[in-house]
């Protein structure tokens, strides 16, 4: 009775759930036993929901949101030794194959379609149930190959970077999120500090690549840097187009192309993200939040907002609503919640989104997690790209976002 909905997995906080989808051959190869179904919209295609039996901790929040599950007859809470041996199909889900044609049916900004990507966040030290990793996992999903994260010392720090152990994972490529932990108090301009540093890089590499590019007769490498400047602020195609130079580069083996080689991490255009909670966004670390959003320069910034100081016993903050319990407010909160998300948008040219998991489609919707906007734009007005004979300081400027959950 599974409608292939997806949403179990999407609100799973530790990545224990995860569709697979398998051809006739990875069907026949599966282990006795797996149940799957035919995959609706895309012929020739199996699906199935693995679960990780040895990491679900047991919250039911798969239980609560499948849609179907009114009669509790398709997703059921069941003891851990009833299933100890289903591991073993969420495993071979793993070694599955890349189905391209999937994305293109299902798109990867759809609540359905973002579950078959690969979440470089799995695993967590999280509490069973956590209402922050779905959103972190989602994040992942969908740029985790190219995320650059500076994270503010809280909750998102203990389940997001527990020593010897972290969740962030990478993929067959070896790509995934880098990450980095700072004070409470300066996590916006670590982040900042990051995205300034990956910059500078790039720059340094496009001179060169300038250079490369008036002094060369090799007609693909002209070819492909041309295209690498033409997409050099837009994530998604500059990432293919990096690819194509480095390729380039590789089979002219000039000096010139060796040296931008050594430093060819820096020529793909990277997403910085600065992750924290309410505790860090609205009280300690809002003067570098605010500074930082100010500067105008591409960066994007995520809010866990519990609505308490969540890692330290639940004390209240200034993201706390009016009249609500917490500690230091033992008889209610006597203030209104502060409006960020009000200030934030005062400027003109950051791109506020709130989001919530309950709110199935938006959450995920390129509308939410995908617009670009230009600084001379009219405010939240999207743009699709940016033209190629804009300079790349003026692309730069192109997206602010502030999210909170």
């Amino acid at each position: 009775k599974c409608i292939q909905c997806n949403q179990c997995a999407y609100v799973c906080p530790h990545a224990a759930i995860r569709p697979a989808v398998m051809n006739a051959d990875e069907k026949a190869a599966a282990p006795e036993g797996m149940p799957s179904k035919a995959l609706t919209g895309v012929d020739g295609l199996d699906f199935s929901i693995t679960v990780s039996t040895m990491d679900c901790l047991g919250c039911g929040l798969c239980a609560n949101v499948c849609p179907g599950n009114k009669a509790a007859e398709v997703l059921t809470m069941k003891p851990f030794g009833e299933h100890k041996e289903d591991q073993k199909f969420f495993d071979y889900g793993l070694t599955l194959s890349d189905k391209p044609e999937v994305f293109e049916k299902f798109g990867r900004g759809t609540v359905k379609g973002s579950q078959f990507a690969m979440p470089y966040l799995e695993f967590s030290g999280a509490c069973a149930g956590c209402g922050e990793t779905p959103y972190a996992k989602l994040v992942t999903q969908l740029y985790g190959d190219r995320m650059v994260i500076a994270n503010a010392t809280g909750c998102s720090s203990i389940w997001g970077g527990s020593t010897p152990s972290t969740p962030y994972t990478v993929d067959k490529n070896g790509r995934g999120p880098a990450w980095g932990n700072s004070l409470f108090e300066d996590n916006a301009e670590f982040g900042f500090g990051m995205k300034l540093a990956q910059d500078a890089n790039r720059d340094a590499v496009a001179r060169k690549l300038e250079a490369l590019n008036d002094s060369t007769s090799n007609e693909k490498v002209k070819k492909a840097i041309t295209e690498y400047f033409d997409t050099f602020e837009r994530t998604n195609d500059n990432w293919d187009a990096s690819n194509r130079l480095i390729e380039a580069l590789e089979e002219c083996g000039c000096d010139e192309a060796k040296e931008i080689l050594a430093d060819k991490d820096w020529i793909s255009k990277k997403t910085q993200w600065i992750f924290g909670g309410d505790g860090w966004a609205y009280d300690i670390g809002y003067g570098g939040l605010d500074h930082v959003l100010a500067a105008g320069k591409d960066v994007n910034l995520f809010v866990f907002d519990t609505e308490v100081y969540s890692n330290t016993g639940g004390q209240a903050s200034k993201a706390t609503n009016i009249g609500a319990i917490a500690q230091f407010a033992a008889a209610g909160k006597d203030v209104k919640k502060k409006d960020l998300a009000a200030i934030c948008m005062s400027y003109g040219y950051i791109y506020v989104a709130q989001v919530a998991m309950r709110h199935v489609s938006p959450t995920v919707s390129e509308k939410v997690w995908d617009i670009p906007l230009k600084k001379k734009s009219l405010p939240f007005s999207p743009a699709t790209g940016t033209s190629s004979d804009s300079t790349r300081e003026e692309q730069r400027q192109g997206r602010i976002r502030l999210s909170l959950i």
